[in-house]
């Protein structure tokens, strides 16, 4: 599995990019904030991130060798989703 030191390094930085961004989106205009500093645009690069580390670690170290496809297609079906989702403003749930 994934390297429990890379898996919180990622999720400190996160952390701490997500406090300092709500600084800054919240110190701004609300029409004037940044996109890629929204909280759900982090979110969408965080799960990136972490599943990326997951398929080249399994890759690496795992006993099965070809366990990391699997993994990397869940990663693909999984971020177009989310970006359907962010594109769509949920499918017209919300507009």
């Amino acid at each position: 599995m994934i390297n429990i030191k890379n898996d919180w390094t990622i999720r400190i930085f996160f952390i701490v990019f997500v406090i300092i961004s709500f600084f800054t989106n919240v110190i701004r205009d609300p029409l004037e904030s940044i996109w890629f500093l929204e909280t759900h645009f982090l979110l969408f690069i965080f799960i990136a991130a972490t599943e990326t580390v997951r398929v080249i670690m399994e890759k690496r170290y795992a006993e099965n060798r070809n366990g990391y496809i699997f993994r990397a297609i869940r990663l693909l079906v999984i971020s177009k989703f989310l970006l359907s989702v962010f594109t769509t403003d949920f499918f017209g749930l919300f507009g």
